[in-house]
């Protein structure tokens, strides 16, 4: 599995509270060997938010 694929996967059933979400999905990100922490960028988008869900946005600097 592709490295980025495998670190999506993790994210995806990530549950976790909402204080720690950025530190985890960096956490992972550097784990999988994505990218660096002062690569990341993560950001809330509430357009995306569901029901009981809030939306996230991760960005990495190339």
């Amino acid at each position: 599995m592709e490295k980025t694929d495998e670190a999506i996967d993790r994210i995806r059933t990530l549950e976790c509270a909402t204080g720690s979400l950025e530190d985890r999905i960096t956490e992972i990100l550097e784990d999988c060997r994505v990218a660096h922490e002062n690569q990341i960028k993560i950001d809330r988008d509430e357009y995306l938010d569901k029901e009981d869900a809030q939306a996230y946005k991760v960005e990495i600097a190339s």
